[in-house]
């Protein structure tokens, strides 16, 4: 191929370049997700051959055109300017190919949704009949949540306890590695009640007599 036919070549590719470029402006200024979402994976490939061939052709016709008289074509220029639109025709479509996130907008059923009030952790200041109560619930909102370090267990065990119980952790400092030892401590001098002591000290049904020919009722005492 003579150097002149080459060089008609390569600006033959260098001109269907900016042409399909013109084209790929025009799909995105008029994009209809419904309707064209479905050409965007092979509409990507096309730009992505397109900028190849674009940038090949476009240093041969810089060798080509050293030594010629003409006015000279800003390479650096003409480069600069295709990159800039293929960045921005290539990231739109990237765009389009990720998964849309579903958005549930049905606000008669929003409108039905109730906040639930906060749960508010217990407190214990060392009455044995209370630990096993304290107990059960600080283990199943903090010590079993596997969200929380154990620096933030210890920090939300010490904001639970009060008098002889908080004295006994005061001065223990806060290491990742301590918590379990630090509760287990404090059950070791509270939670050590006797298991008739702990039964006695639930609520108990009560006998009340009814009047004759009536059956008794049972009513809760502390």
């Amino acid at each position: 191929m003579t150097k002149a036919a080459e060089f008609k070549k390569h600006f033959a590719i260098y001109r269907q370049s900016h042409e399909f470029i013109a084209r790929m402006k025009k799909f995105v200024g008029e994009y209809e997700a419904d309707s064209q979402r479905a050409q965007i994976s092979g509409r990507l490939d096309a730009l992505n051959t397109t900028f190849d061939r674009f940038r090949d052709s476009l240093c041969i016709l810089e060798l080509l055109s050293e030594g010629k008289e003409d006015e000279p074509m800003d390479f650096v220029q003409e480069m600069g300017d295709f990159e800039e639109d293929y960045f921005t025709l290539k990231g739109f479509l990237e765009n389009q190919l990720k998964p849309k996130e579903f958005v549930h907008e049905n606000r008669s059923s929003e409108s039905r949704i109730l906040k639930l009030p906060d749960i508010k952790l217990p407190e214990f200041s060392g009455n044995i009949l209370k630990w096993f109560s304290f107990y059960d619930t600080f283990e199943s909102l903090v010590h079993n949540n596997h969200d929380l370090s154990d620096v933030q267990k210890f920090y939300y065990l010490k904001s639970t306890l009060r008098g002889e119980a908080f004295n006994l952790i005061e001065k223990i400092s806060v290491t990742s590695d301590s918590m379990a030892l630090k509760l287990s401590g404090i059950e070791s001098n509270h939670g050590s009640v006797p298991e008739q002591e702990r039964v006695d000290s639930k609520p108990h049904r009560v006998a009340v007599p009814g009047r004759e020919g009536e059956e008794g009722v049972s009513t809760t005492a502390n």
